[in-house]
C-alpha cells in the first residue's frame, strides 16, 4: 500500500496534474493515520500531519473525541503529500496549543495530569506561555486532601515558611500530585511548581493575609496552645510583616497600623532579677500589641518601665521602619509617664535579700536620672514610697523627707534627710514633692506616726521619746517665727506628748492652768487624767509664761483644754442599773405621766403666754411645748452615781450617789432618776425642781424665776381641774384653749379621725371589755363606740355579739367582726427584762433605745379559745400560713354578709401597707391568703367544698387595697406633722379613754388573794396590828384591780375609802365598797396605824392596840370586798 501510495501521489508532479486528479487521489483509502488506519481524506475534516514525540507516552491525548479534524501518521510519503498538497505539519506544541488546550475543561482528570506532564516536555515561547497560563488558572487540576479537585489558586505554597506555619496541611498541594506527576524528580518538580505557582497557587504573602494571620496568633495566645510553636510563628509573622512594610512596592504605614493594635507579638523575656522583684507588665507567654510598646534597643530601659509596660524586639532595624513603628504607636524610649508608672507598681513590693534591695536601688536610682532629664508629671509620685533611705534598705514617701534636717539622727525612722549619694537628684525630689527644709505639717506628721505605733503600749520607747521631744520643739519654733495661719492649714490631728509617757490628739490634753481646785477634784487630780507634757521637758526652756503663749499660738482646734473651763459632771454608767420593773415603774412613772399629761401642757401654754404677754400665740406656744416634751427623756435607775469628768474622761475618786441627775444634748435632755419605792416628798421635790429648771432651758428661758415655783406646783397637779386652781391662785391668766380629744372623752359615734385608722386592729380574735373604747365599722367609715355588755349564745369565736353605745338612745347589737380594738403599749414582761441589764463594759442604753416595746391589743383582751391572741404577726412564713388557713376555715362558715367582713379584716391583717416592720413576712403571707381566698371561692380547697357559697372576693380587692394605702399614709402625715416628737400611739394622744386591762386587773387580784391568806395566818397568833395590815394591803390591791378593769390605770389616790368610792360607780355590785370599806377602818384597818408607834400615845406601840376579835370580822369583811371584786374583774 505504501508503494501504491508513492505511486499515485507520483502523479501529482506530472504537467498535466489538476484538480480533478487530485479529487479522486483524496477519495481513495490509502493515507494512514497515526493509529494505523487507512482513510480518505476528501472530507470536510480538516488534515493534519503529526510530527509528535509523545503520542505512545500520552495515547490518551492524541484521541481526542470531537477535534474534527484527520491527523497522519508522519512518514515519507505522508510528508510528501504534505508539501504537494500543502497540508499542515504539527509537532506536539502545535498539537496542544490547538487541540489539547481548548478542551482542557472537558478532559478527564487523568487527560488533564498527562497534558500537565506533556506541557512540562514542551519547550514554548513567552507567548504560547501566556496563553497556556490563562486558560489553566481556572482549571480544577489538583484534587485536595479532602478529595476535591481544586485550582492551583486555592493552594497556598508550602516553601513559603510563614504559610507553612500558619496555615494548615490540606492548604499546601499534596505530595502525592507532585510524585504522580513528575516520578520524583526534582528537577520537574522544581519546574511544575513554578508553573503551578504561574497558574494562581499562592506564594506571596499579602497584607490582609497578615492582618489575618495576627488575629489569628492572638486568639491562639489566650487558648492553651504550645508556647514555642506560637512564639515562631509570631516571630515569622511580625519579621514579615516588617519587610512588607520595608518593601516600596507595598503600602508601609497602612499595613503596621492595621496591625498595631493586635496582640500577636511576643514580648522581650525580662532580666530574672527583675522579674524576682515585681512581676513584668506582661507574662511569659502572653502576647501584646505594637502600640504602647517599647522597642528594645537598651537594655538598661528594662529598670524604667518593665511593669508598666511590654518591650518588642525589631529583628532588623532602618530609618524608615523606625519612623513606620513610631506612626503605629511604639515607643523608640520609655515614656516618663510609664516610667513613673513603673515606679508606682514597684515601690509597694517586699525586698527580703541583699539581692533584691540592690537590684531596687539601681532600678529606683535609674528612674531619679532618667525622670530628672525629663519633662513628668510630679504629683505621680505624690504620697507613693519612692525615696531610698536607711543604706537603701528602706523607701520613704516625699512628705516623710526633706534635703536639710536639722538634728536628722532624733528623727529616725519618721523624718529622714536624702542622703550625700542622692543629693544629685535634687531637683527630682523636689518636684515629687520633697522640701528644702522640713516644714510643721511634717513635724506634726511625726507625731502622728509615733502615736500610730505606740497607741496600743503604755509608754513610748527611748527613740520614740527622743523623736518626739525634737518634733515638738521644732513645730513651736516654726510657729513663733512664722506663725500658724498657714504651716497647719493641713493637718487634721496635732498629737502632743503627756504625763504618762504617751501622745495624744492634743485636743484632748488638759493644760493645767488652774490656781486652785475643789477638794473633790483634787484628789482625782494626781497623776490619773491626760495633762499635757511639761513643754521644759522638749527644749523650749522653763519659762510657764512662754509656754502659756506658745500652746494659744495654735490653731483653736488643737489647743489643749484648759483644766478651769471643763470640769464637768457625769453620770457613771457602769455603775448604772436601770430600774427592774422598766415601763411598770410608779415612781419614774409618776414624772412621766405629769410631765407628759395634757394637763400640765395645758399649765405650760398658759406660763408661756403669761410670760410673752400674749404675743406667742396658742398655736406658737402649743408647738414649742411638743418640742420640749419630745426632748425630754425618764429614765429610772436602781442605782445613780455621778463622777467629775475632765474633756470628756471621769476623774477617778470623783463618784458620789444622787437622786437625780440632767444629761444634755443637742436635741434634749435625759432625766436619770435614783428608784425611791416610798416616793419621799424630798426626793419628789428634787426631782420636781430640776425639771422645772430644765424645761425652762428648753424653752429658751422664757418662764419667769418668780414664775418657776408654779411651774414646779403644776408639775405636781394631777388634773386639769387642779391646774387651772394653781394657775388662778399664782395670777396667771387661763389663756390656752382646751383640746377636747386631750380632756374630754369622744362622744360615742364620733367618727374616728382617719390618722388612728392604722391603729385599730384587724385581728378579729379580740375580747371586749364593758365600757371599753372600740372602733365600730359602719357605712364605710370607722366611729367611736362603748361596748355595753357581752351577749351570751355563741357558736364560736368569731360569732360573738355585744351590745354598744354608739351614741344613739338605744344601745345596738353588733357582731365582733364590725369591732375593733386599738392597737396599745406591750409592758416589759419579766422573761424579757434582761433587754433591759446593762452589759458589762458597754455603753448604757439610750432612754429611746432601754426598751422592750410593742404595739399589741389591750392585754386585758383574751378571746373566747384557750389559745392567746395578740396583733403581732407570727414569727415564720410557716406559721403564718398556718393561721390564715384555720382563720379561713372558720370564716367560710359564717353567713355571707359576715364572712364578707371577716375576710376584709383578715385580707387587711395581712397587708403589706399595715405591715412595714415586716415587710418581707407581710409579702409572702399576702400572697398565700389572696391565693386561698380565690381557692376556696371557687370551691376547689383540697378537702373542702363550700360550693354553696361561691362567692368571688378578688373584685374588693382594689378597693381594700386603696383602704390600706389611706392608712398607711394618714399614719405618714400623723408622723411627719409631729417631726418625731411623738410615737404613734393612740393612747399616749387620747389619755382620757378607758382602757380596761383584765391581765393587769387580774395580776392585783391575786396579790390581794395572797395578802389576805397571809393575814389569815397571823389570826390568834397575838399580833393583831399585822393581821390588819394585811388585810389593809389585801383591800388596797382589790381596789386597784378594779381601776385596772375599768380604765387600764392605778388610781390616783392612796386612800381606800377615795378609792372605793371612786371603784363603787363602777358596776352596781360594787356599790357597797364604800361602805365595807367603812366598816374594815372601824374594825382598824389602816396601813400607819397597824405599823407606826408614833400614831398612837405614848408609850404605846401597835401590838396590843387592837381587838383580837376584829380579825376574823376584818378578814370575813375583806373577802366579801375581794369576792365582789373578782366576779366584778372576770
Amino acid at each position: 500500500m505504501k508503494e501504491f501510495q508513492i505511486f499515485l501521489q507520483s502523479g501529482l508532479s506530472k504537467p498535466e496534474y489538476n484538480q480533478e486528479y487530485v479529487r479522486k487521489l483524496k477519495s481513495l483509502p490509502i493515507f494512514e493515520t497515526t493509529h494505523g488506519e487507512r482513510v480518505r481524506i476528501d472530507g470536510t475534516k480538516q488534515v493534519y500531519v503529526l510530527d509528535i514525540k509523545y503520542s505512545v507516552r500520552f495515547p490518551d491525548l492524541f484521541n481526542l473525541p470531537n477535534s474534527n479534524s484527520i491527523f497522519l501518521k508522519y512518514n515519507l510519503e505522508n510528508y510528501k503529500l504534505s508539501e504537494t498538497l500543502n497540508i499542515q505539519v504539527l509537532d506536539d506544541l502545535q498539537y496542544f496549543m490547538k487541540f489539547i488546550l481548548p478542551a482542557v475543561h472537558q478532559l478527564t482528570e487523568t487527560q488533564i495530569l498527562h497534558s500537565f506532564k506533556l506541557l512540562l516536555s514542551l519547550h514554548y515561547s513567552s507567548e504560547d506561555k501566556k496563553t497556556i497560563i490563562s486558560s489553566l488558572k481556572t482549571v480544577k487540576l489538583i484534587r485536595s486532601s479532602q478529595g476535591r479537585l481544586e485550582p492551583a489558586s486555592y493552594y497556598f505554597d508550602e516553601s513559603v515558611e510563614l504559610y507553612k506555619q500558619m496555615l494548615p496541611q490540606e492548604k499546601f498541594v499534596p505530595d502525592r500530585f507532585w510524585t504522580e506527576l513528575c516520578d520524583g524528580d526534582y528537577y520537574t518538580t522544581e519546574k511544575a511548581k513554578r508553573l503551578v505557582r504561574e497558574f494562581g497557587m499562592k506564594h506571596v504573602v499579602s497584607n490582609d493575609e497578615i492582618i489575618h494571620f495576627a488575629h489569628q496568633l492572638e486568639s491562639k495566645a489566650k487558648g492553651k496552645g504550645r508556647i514555642e510553636d506560637l512564639k515562631l510563628k509570631s516571630s515569622l509573622l511580625f519579621r514579615k510583616a516588617l519587610y512588607k512594610a520595608c518593601d516600596a512596592k507595598d503600602n508601609k504605614e497602612r499595613l503596621l497600623e492595621s496591625i498595631a493594635d493586635i496582640k500577636f507579638i511576643f514580648p522581650v523575656l525580662i532580666r530574672k532579677e527583675l522579674s524576682n522583684y515585681h512581676r513584668p507588665f506582661a507574662a511569659e507567654g502572653t502576647t501584646v500589641k505594637i502600640r504602647g510598646s517599647l522597642i528594645d534597643k537598651k537594655t538598661e530601659h528594662q529598670d524604667l518601665i518593665w511593669t508598666s509596660m511590654p518591650i518588642i524586639d525589631l529583628p532588623f532595624m532602618s530609618q524608615s521602619l523606625q519612623k513606620m513603628i513610631k506612626n503605629a504607636g511604639a515607643h523608640e524610649e520609655p515614656p516618663p509617664n510609664c516610667v513613673t508608672s513603673n515606679i508606682r507598681n514597684i515601690c509597694q513590693s517586699s525586698c527580703e535579700t541583699d539581692q533584691l534591695i540592690k537590684t531596687r536601688a539601681e532600678v529606683f536610682r535609674s528612674s531619679y536620672a532618667y525622670l530628672q532629664a525629663k519633662r513628668f508629671e510630679g504629683n505621680q509620685l505624690a504620697g507613693l514610697p519612692v525615696v531610698l533611705v536607711e543604706k537603701d534598705t528602706k523607701l520613704m514617701r516625699p512628705d516623710d523627707v526633706c534635703l536639710s534636717l536639722s538634728y536628722d539622727l532624733d528623727f529616725r525612722p519618721y523624718l529622714y534627710k536624702i542622703t550625700p549619694e542622692d543629693a544629685m537628684y535634687a531637683p527630682f525630689f523636689q518636684k515629687i514633692g520633697v522640701k528644702n527644709e522640713a516644714t510643721a505639717e511634717q513635724y506634726c506628721n511625726v507625731l502622728a506616726a509615733v502615736y500610730a505605733d505606740s497607741c496600743d503600749k503604755k509608754k513610748l520607747h527611748l527613740n520614740q521619746l527622743r523623736t518626739v521631744k525634737r518634733a515638738v520643739e521644732q513645730l513651736f519654733k516654726l510657729i513663733r517665727i512664722q506663725g500658724n495661719q498657714k504651716l497647719l492649714e493641713n493637718v487634721e490631728t496635732l498629737y502632743l506628748p503627756a504625763v504618762d509617757g504617751t501622745l495624744y490628739p492634743s485636743s484632748t490634753l488638759c493644760y493645767n492652768d488652774t490656781v486652785f481646785e475643789t477638794k473633790r477634784l483634787e484628789e482625782a487630780l494626781e497623776n490619773k487624767f491626760l495633762l499635757l507634757e511639761k513643754l521644759s521637758e522638749c527644749y523650749l526652756g522653763n519659762d510657764k509664761y512662754k509656754h502659756h503663749q506658745l500652746l494659744e499660738l495654735l490653731p483653736q482646734k488643737f489647743q489643749p483644754k484648759m483644766l478651769s473651763e471643763f470640769t464637768e459632771e457625769r453620770v457613771v454608767e457602769s455603775k448604772m442599773q436601770p430600774c427592774e420593773l422598766g415601763t411598770g415603774c410608779e415612781f419614774s412613772g409618776w414624772f412621766d405621766k405629769h410631765l407628759s399629761s395634757g394637763a400640765f401642757k395645758y399649765g405650760l401654754i398658759c406660763f408661756i403666754r403669761e410670760n410673752s404677754q400674749g404675743k406667742i400665740t396658742q398655736e406658737d406656744a402649743t408647738k414649742m411645748c411638743e418640742k420640749t416634751f419630745g426632748s425630754i427623756q425618764i429614765l429610772c435607775c436602781k442605782t445613780l452615781e455621778t463622777a467629775l469628768w475632765l474633756d470628756k474622761q471621769p476623774l477617778p475618786k470623783t463618784d458620789e450617789e444622787t437622786d437625780v441627775f440632767v444629761k444634755r444634748g443637742q436635741q434634749g435632755c435625759t432625766f436619770y432618776l435614783k428608784h425611791n419605792d416610798e416616793m419621799a416628798l424630798k426626793v419628789i421635790n428634787e426631782v420636781i425642781m430640776t425639771l422645772t429648771k430644765e424645761i425652762n432651758v428648753l424653752l429658751g428661758n422664757r418662764i419667769a424665776l418668780v414664775h418657776l415655783p408654779v411651774l414646779a406646783q403644776l408639775l405636781m397637779c394631777d388634773d386639769l381641774q387642779d391646774i387651772r386652781k394653781t394657775l388662778a391662785k399664782n395670777q396667771i391668766r387661763d389663756s390656752a384653749e382646751t383640746e377636747s380629744s386631750s380632756f374630754s372623752l369622744p362622744a360615742p359615734g364620733t367618727e374616728i379621725p382617719g390618722e388612728w385608722h392604722d391603729c385599730l386592729d384587724m385581728n378579729v380574735l379580740n375580747n371586749f371589755e364593758e365600757g371599753e373604747y372600740v372602733g365600730y365599722s359602719i357605712d364605710d367609715k370607722y366611729i367611736y363606740t362603748v361596748i355595753v355588755e357581752e351577749l351570751p349564745g355563741h357558736n364560736g369565736r368569731y360569732s360573738w355579739r355585744y351590745k354598744v353605745d354608739i351614741g344613739e338612745d338605744e344601745p345596738i347589737e353588733v357582731s365582733c367582726v364590725d369591732l375593733f380594738q386599738f392597737k396599745r403599749e406591750k409592758k416589759v414582761k419579766t422573761e424579757r427584762r434582761k433587754c433591759m441589764e446593762p452589759e458589762p463594759q458597754k455603753k448604757m442604753l439610750k432612754p429611746e433605745e432601754n426598751t422592750c416595746m410593742e404595739l399589741e391589743p389591750l392585754t386585758g383582751a383574751v378571746p373566747h379559745s384557750s389559745e392567746s391572741s395578740t396583733s403581732s404577726l407570727p414569727a415564720s412564713v410557716e406559721e403564718a400560713k398556718r393561721e390564715i388557713d384555720k382563720c379561713l376555715a372558720e370564716i367560710w362558715k359564717l353567713p355571707e354578709e359576715e364572712r364578707h367582713k371577716a375576710i376584709k379584716r383578715l385580707y387587711l391583717r395581712w397587708h403589706p401597707d399595715k405591715n412595714l416592720d415586716c415587710e418581707s413576712l407581710a409579702n409572702e403571707a399576702f400572697k398565700y391568703l389572696q391565693n386561698r381566698i380565690d381557692e376556696l371561692s371557687k370551691a376547689k380547697a383540697a378537702g373542702l367544698t363550700f360550693s354553696s357559697r361561691n362567692t368571688n372576693f378578688r373584685g374588693f380587692y382594689q378597693q381594700w387595697n386603696q383602704e390600706a394605702r389611706y392608712h398607711r399614709n394618714s399614719r405618714e402625715r400623723f408622723s411627719r406633722g409631729y417631726r418625731g416628737f411623738h410615737s404613734y400611739n393612740f393612747w399616749t394622744h387620747n389619755e382620757n379613754v378607758p382602757r380596761p386591762d383584765r391581765e393587769e386587773a387580774r395580776r392585783w387580784c391575786r396579790q390581794a388573794r395572797c395578802d389576805l391568806n397571809a393575814a389569815h395566818k397571823d389570826t390568834g397568833g397575838g399580833s393583831t396590828e399585822w393581821c390588819l395590815f394585811k388585810v389593809h394591803q389585801a383591800v388596797e390591791k382589790s381596789l386597784i384591780a378594779a381601776c385596772y378593769k375599768r380604765n387600764g390605770q392605778h388610781p390616783n389616790s392612796s386612800s381606800i375609802s377615795t378609792t372605793a368610792a371612786q371603784v363603787s360607780r363602777y358596776s352596781p355590785q360594787l356599790r357597797d365598797l364604800p361602805e365595807i370599806v367603812k366598816n374594815l377602818q372601824t374594825l382598824g384597818v389602816d396601813p400607819k396605824r397597824t405599823q407606826y408607834p408614833n400614831c398612837h400615845p405614848y408609850p404605846h406601840i401597835p401590838n396590843g392596840q387592837f381587838r383580837s376579835e376584829n380579825e376574823m370580822l376584818a378578814l370575813n369583811k375583806a373577802s366579801e370586798l375581794l369576792n365582789k371584786i373578782e366576779a366584778y374583774v372576770n
